[in-house]
């Protein structure tokens, strides 16, 4: 890319920079429903925060839907500690970072084998 010119020719953008907003909106509705149905069915914690207010990922129908679904907190992640909120089985975890904040008890988070080859 020549760096003198103001905008980048498109020829040099990938694909998805190239996109429409409604084509972002897309990919992003699509993978937000593929997190989704993945802790739903995954992470009983979520499962049951979901059940709790009434709602299932096929609730997700446009992004503002996203309002209605319960969000992981903190307190989430202790209750759960060390491995209640993992969305793959533990033999698939290939890293696992322990956390610290101020209080004593530890978070966790962890990549899935399958983030192996992207990471």
């Amino acid at each position: 890319m020549d760096p003198t010119r103001r905008h980048p020719n498109p020829d040099d953008l990938e694909p998805i920079e190239r996109a429409s907003i409604d084509e972002l909106r897309a990919l992003q509705l699509a993978r937000l429903r593929a997190v989704l149905k993945r802790a739903f069915r995954n992470v009983a914690p979520y499962r049951v925060k979901c059940e709790t207010v009434g709602v299932a990922p096929d609730d997700l129908k446009s992004l503002d839907d996203l309002a209605r679904f319960p969000f992981t907190v903190k307190d989430d992640l202790r209750r759960s500690y060390p491995y209640g909120m993992f969305a793959a089985p533990l033999g698939q975890v290939v890293r696992v970072l322990p956390r610290t904040a101020r209080s004593a008890r530890r978070c966790r988070t962890a990549s899935p084998a399958s983030w192996s080859s992207r990471h």
